[in-house]
């Protein structure tokens, strides 16, 4: 256990604010147990082949891209899962710290809550953020 109850802390915060604006409310004190997926970039492609081009070989163009999902596994206090709860579904400008200082800012939404357990004053949730746009990580310096 560390100093604030919790079983083992990774060092990382997450804040949220509307939509535009600079994320400043944290989410809630919670002890990181585990960041199963940082938001993958996945592009898609749309073929350009034509039925007359002299080469028999397709050709592709890229086409929009899927920002991904970012998923947690976190240790709330119990009285701040209502809080966690209030955000499901509604998009907000997130910015995460990782402990040496990097970040990850996207817009999103909480779109997934998996309760996993709880453990004296502790409820361990999954939690899946869906990214909507772009995101900007930036290593420390």
């Amino acid at each position: 256990m560390s100093a604030n109850g919790y079983a083992q802390t990774f060092g990382i915060t997450i804040k949220y604010a509307d939509v535009g604006s600079s994320p400043t409310t944290e989410l809630v004190a919670g002890n990181l147990k585990a960041v199963p997926q940082l938001p993958k970039l996945a592009g898609t492609t749309y073929k350009t082949t034509r039925i007359n081009q002299a080469a028999d070989i397709d050709q592709k163009a890229p086409g929009t891209a899927d920002p991904g999902q970012l998923k947690l596994t976190i240790g709330f206090v119990k009285a701040d899962v209502t809080t966690v709860y209030g955000l499901f579904q509604v998009l907000k400008s997130m910015l995460v710290t990782f402990s040496d200082g990097s970040t990850l800012a996207f817009d999103g939404f909480l779109n997934e809550i998996e309760p996993k357990g709880e453990s004296n004053n502790e409820v361990t949730l999954d939690l899946t953020f869906e990214v909507s746009g772009g995101h900007t990580f930036t290593a420390a310096a």
